[in-house]
């Protein structure tokens, strides 16, 4: 393993940990290596050690920004400093670069050969600008040994004289300008040259092949002649890496849209004269947490896949549609009026509705704001397309929520027939247990929608376990045993529920407190839950299941007596049997 010396300064232990692991992976030994959180600290340690190479965070809790930086170089002038940061701020790297720093990582990118090749450059660099900048006349007189440090040297390596003229090239040189090294004496260099900052060059090779390189130029004294000794790194590579995460960080990751941040910014540069009228259109997705509970995530990220491949294909070339956030998109239309916004409101809508995924119809609200001359901002408008869309999802809601959970049921009896007959038969039982019970009209409604919905949590469970012919296994009955909460979630999303939500959510609670999902006991447990429970295990034992036989009605009534203060409320069980008696007597007991 190579051994070298290493300070590292970094306040964040798990950057610390990431840097230990980098630094193996690429076969340095750490028995050399120092760390400490503290500018204060590492100022102490300097005046005890000299090390190859620092690794500076420029963010300590004693001391933070530029300054940082400028407290360590003046402490080791000639030892060299890599700068990690992560927050990547090209002015002030910049500066640091043309101060004294030799390179910069950014975190969340480093790779164990980038920090090899950086911690090799910098501190060949280091060594190599110190020894040209200090001792010319030693360069001059060791011109031999210098050619030899050069041209082994993995960076291009050129002199460059006052007329840009080149006086001589290392092999690096050839290789990175696709020329043969005595191609290169005395042609134009054909770069501006700057000592005081790095330059970015794009270089096009003789292969035609496109090259970015970074030169750094220090001025020394060659054959007695002012000139330029100029180090020219290929960051082809790295740039690309820069262009994607910039690229990536402007991306939604789901769909593929621009993102809020894109959005800020674009909405700067289109927010001028020549872009009026511009209009805004903002859209949520409707139904996102219901779908999500009730199909699931997968089924809820497909649906916003859907709807912002309808969104791009609705607008026009120059329009931008972002994923504003979980389930909003807002669009930016650049010289459009509202009647072209309203126009491509419909077409999207229109849109939607051929859209249908897991047998329910795919649907987004829409407001739109629009400008004709300067004065109202983006944000003003956001908030007026907001309010428009917000009005339009209100006077919508309620058909869309009463159709969705239609559609969610037609979807759930079409995965297990017996569950919708099971369901008519429960609530014609249900309303007329009820108004045995002596219960009112909004009673007998609850009971009667419980009835309807009790089961919609096993929309989410596999056709192969509601339909098995024969016994659950463990891991099938806790899969079953989940369809309470999950109708829970369902219903309580939508408007005007809360209580049904409850209901569902206690249907298999029992009066022992051996229930689930919760355990309640007792009254604890809603009336309505304890009046479902008896009528539903009732349905159940009568009623033809794959997995059990036929019970007759006497029979069912026998076991539910047996199950009195266990399982059911004994005070409904005895009312129950009351009932069924009265139904035998007059003939006409379900």
């Amino acid at each position: 393993m190579r051994k070298i010396s290493i300070l590292l300064i970094e306040d964040n232990p798990d950057d610390v940990e990431l840097l230990k692991e980098l630094l193996l992976e690429a076969n340095f030994s750490l028995s050399d290596f120092v760390y400490t959180d503290e500018l204060s600290s590492a100022l102490e340690i300097l005046d005890d050690k000299n090390f190859e190479i620092v690794l500076l965070d420029m963010s300590l809790p004693d001391s933070s920004g530029s300054n940082t930086f400028y407290k360590i170089w003046d402490k080791i002038p000639e030892t060299p400093i890599i700068v990690i940061t992560g927050n990547r701020n090209e002015k002030i790297t910049g500066d640091l670069l043309q101060n004294g720093a030799q390179d910069y990582l950014v975190k969340g990118s480093i790779e164990p050969d980038s920090l090899v090749h950086s911690i090799d450059h910098a501190i060949e660099r280091q060594r190599l600008l110190v020894s040209l900048k200090h001792k010319t006349e030693e360069i001059q007189s060791l011109r031999e040994s210098l050619e030899h440090i050069v041209s082994n040297n993995a960076d291009a390596i050129m002199v460059i004289d006052q007329q840009g003229i080149i006086r001589f090239a290392n092999p690096a040189a050839a290789k990175i300008l696709n020329r043969e090294q005595c191609e290169l004496i005395n042609q134009d260099f054909g770069f501006p040259v700057d000592t005081k900052k790095p330059l970015e060059l794009d270089i096009v090779r003789r292969d035609g092949k496109k090259t970015v390189a970074e030169l750094r130029a220090v001025e020394i004294t060659w054959k007695n002649k002012f000139a330029y000794l100029a180090s020219i790194r290929d960051i082809t590579e790295r740039k690309k890496q820069q262009d994607e995460m910039m690229r990536m960080s402007f991306r939604d990751n789901l769909t593929g849209l621009h993102n809020r941040a894109f959005f800020e910014e674009e909405s700067k540069r289109l927010d001028n004269e020549k872009n009026l009228p511009l209009a805004l259109i903002m859209g949520d997705l409707n139904n996102l947490k219901l779908i999500n509970d009730a199909l699931g995530h997968d089924e809820g990220d497909r649906r916003l896949v859907m709807v912002s491949q309808i969104l791009k294909k609705s607008c026009r070339k120059d329009d931008v549609v972002v994923r504003f956030g979980g389930d909003e998109f807002v669009i930016l239309l650049p010289k459009c009026d509202e009647k072209t916004a309203m126009k491509i409101i419909d077409d999207i809508k229109i849109a939607c509705e051929n859209i249908i995924s897991n047998s329910i119809p795919v649907s987004i609200s829409l407001g739109a704001a629009a400008k004709h001359k300067q004065g109202l901002s983006i944000s003003d408008m956001l908030k007026l397309a907001d309010n428009r869309m917000y009005a339009s999802k209100f006077a919508e809601s309620k058909s869309m929520r009463s159709s969705f959970i239609v559609t969610l049921e037609k979807s759930l009896y079409e995965k297990d027939y017996i569950t919708a007959n099971h369901a008519v038969r429960v609530r014609e039982l249900g309303t007329r247990f009820g108004t045995y019970l002596g219960l009112k009209g909004n009673d007998i409604d609850e009971l009667a929608v419980l009835a309807s919905l009790h089961d919609i949590g096993k929309i989410t469970i596999p056709e192969s376990i509601l339909k098995k012919a024969g016994p659950l296994t463990e891991e099938e009955w806790e899969t079953i045993k989940e369809h309470p909460e999950t109708g829970y979630r369902i219903t309580k999303a939508m408007h005007g529920m809360d209580i049904i939500a409850e209901d569902i959510l206690s249907h298999h609670e029992r009066w022992d407190g051996k229930g689930y999902p919760k355990r309640l006991k007792g009254v604890q447990i809603p009336l309505a839950s304890r009046i479902l429970s008896i009528i539903d295990s009732f349905d159940v034992m009568t009623h033809e299941r794959p997995y059990k036989k036929v019970a007759t009605k006497r029979e069912a009534i026998n076991e539910i007596k047996k199950c009195s203060g266990t399982q059911f409320d004994p005070n409904l069980v005895e009312a129950f049997m009351a009932f069924f008696d009265k139904g035998v007597k007059d003939k006409d007991l379900y």
